[in-house]
C-alpha cells in the first residue's frame, strides 16, 4: 500500500474508533485512548530509529525515514490536535 492509501484508511478508522469510544465511555475514555494511541506511535517511531541506526550500522534506510516523516508523523499530530481540542 502506499503512504497515502495508509493515511486515508487510517484516518476513516480513527473517526469510526472515536465515535465507538465516545458513545461508549464518554470524553473521558475518548481522552485516553487518543494518548494510548500517541504513546504508541511514539513507540513505533522509536523501534524504526533505532533499527535504522543501530541494526543498520548507521546507513540511511529511505522507506524507513519516508514512512517515519510522511506517515507517523501527520498521524501524531492529528492525534495530538484532537487531544488538546478535549477538555474535560
Amino acid at each position: 500500500m502506499s503512504c497515502s492509501d495508509i493515511l486515508s484508511d487510517w484516518s476513516y478508522e480513527l473517526g469510526s474508533i472515536m465515535k465507538d469510544e465516545e458513545h461508549q465511555n464518554g470524553i473521558v475514555g475518548k481522552k485516553q485512548l487518543l494518548k494510548k494511541m500517541m504513546l504508541r506511535i511514539r513507540r513505533v517511531q522509536f523501534l524504526r530509529e533505532f533499527d535504522v541506526v543501530c541494526c543498520l550500522a548507521g546507513t540511511t534506510d529511505k522507506d524507513h525515514e519516508y514512512f517515519s516523516e510522511h506517515v507517523l508523523k501527520p498521524v501524531y499530530k492529528t492525534l495530538e490536535r484532537k487531544y488538546n481540542r478535549i477538555t474535560v
